[in-house]
């Protein structure tokens, strides 16, 4: 659907708790808990991973098209992201978003427009609800060009505590035919006295049986600073009414609570298994200047190298370039397969970022993504185009996931 392809752009991709809607993997995001979970190597773009929204503050006066239920402060932000056509050997529209804001500046709507038969449509609107900072409902619509409105299509409706903290996290989809919501998956998390997250579970819904089936549980442990020790995966045994283990992390961190180490073990049934591991120095300010993961070979019974990421930061901390290897067994050397380069305007507003694939044939740099930003007199960003070329794309290779801590 052309709603999902165009936001995906703006949210993490990162998709560890079985969501699929991109309202779940914002509140995700917003709530720290990305973080918590163990995820493989996987290509990541940098720009999908930083939540950007927060630089965004309220601007000129407007009403949502087609729903007068709402007056929203509106920043003139326009979002637009191109793909390059091979066909005709250009770049063409592709999305275009925009974003309103309450008066306390938290994103309230953003609109999403695609691009066909050379005409912007509209696709979709967000809106959210808020309690302070943190998000307490959001619902997704899309287009109906029939009747010109949007229609339901999920949401979702979270709990806090006293403290802020997410309770729980009810995901709903609308169905047509019974013009109502139904459940589909279920979210609940505990906490301790340092606010840290116990636990998570996860549930779906059983429409036969009108109830919440457990899933996936994580369980994490902390030490006196308040510093994660191990996260402990678990799938539900319906057979045997239970929770099992599936994995585990276990992190060694610094006096500042970075992990420096981080090794992902898989139960066999009896056992742990060491899978993978991940190894991480920082800069006195907490930046993550190189990453190198490695997987576990059974038959040496050694940890061997499998990529690296190397990053440079400015005196603002903002990272300049990143460099990824991944490592030639054959050669038992790294080699280089993509680069990152970004560029920052007054302010220390993000300007360009250029992603390049290395050509190993020709031994040169090709350009792969591209973004440009631009700002008005006040700092506020007023366009963002993003531009990917096809040419060179290639998603079989990994990207650093985090630049600053953890």
């Amino acid at each position: 659907m052309l709603f999902f392809n165009a936001i995906v752009s703006i949210f993490a991709k990162i998709n560890t708790m079985k969501h699929f809607s991109l309202i779940v993997s914002f509140l995700l995001l917003v709530n720290g808990l990305m973080a918590q979970q163990t995820i493989p190597p996987v290509y990541i773009p940098y720009h999908q991973r930083v939540n950007q929204h927060s630089q965004l503050l309220p601007g000129k006066q407007g009403v949502l098209q087609n729903d007068n239920s709402r007056s929203l402060q509106w920043k003139n932000v326009a979002e637009r992201e191109d793909q390059y056509n091979d066909t005709i050997s250009a770049w063409v529209h592709a999305d275009s978003f925009k974003f309103g804001y309450n008066p306390q500046g938290t994103m309230d709507t953003e609109i999403i427009v695609g691009y066909s038969a050379g005409n912007w449509q509209n696709s979709g609107v967000i809106y959210w609800t808020y309690s302070g900072s943190q998000v307490t409902y959001a619902v997704e619509k899309i287009w109906n060009a029939s009747n010109s409105t949007y229609v339901n299509y999920v949401d979702i409706a979270q709990t806090l505590d006293a403290n802020n903290n997410v309770l729980t996290g009810l995901y709903r989809l609308w169905i047509t035919y019974l013009n109502n919501w139904r459940n589909s998956t279920n979210s609940i998390y505990t906490y301790d006295s340092h606010h840290n997250q116990l636990s998570y579970i996860y549930q779906n819904w059983d429409t036969t049986a009108n109830s919440w089936v457990n899933q996936d549980k994580n369980i994490n442990t902390y030490d006196a600073s308040n510093s994660k020790l191990t996260t402990l995966a678990q799938t539900w045994d319906a057979g045997l009414v239970s929770w099992v283990n599936t994995s585990q992390d276990l992190y060694t961190n610094d006096a500042h609570g970075n992990h420096l180490i981080d090794i992902y073990q898989s139960w066999n049934g009896a056992i742990w298994q060491n899978s993978s591991k991940s190894i991480r120095t920082f800069d006195a300010n907490n930046n993550i200047t190189e990453r190198i993961t490695q997987v576990w070979d059974s038959a040496s019974v050694l940890w061997v190298n499998d990529y690296k990421y190397d990053m440079t930061f400015d005196a603002n901390n903002d990272v300049t370039f990143e460099l990824d290897y991944r490592w030639d067994n054959t050669n038992s050397v790294w080699v280089q397969t993509y680069q990152y380069q970004y560029t920052y305007a007054a302010a220390n507003k993000e300007a360009t970022l250029l992603e390049q694939k290395w050509d190993n044939t020709n031994h040169v740099w090709v350009n792969y993504y591209k973004e440009n930003y631009t700002y008005d007199a006040n700092y506020f960003k007023t366009r963002i185009i993003r531009r990917n070329n096809e040419k060179a794309s290639n998603n079989n290779h990994a990207h650093q996931q985090n630049n600053r801590g953890h």
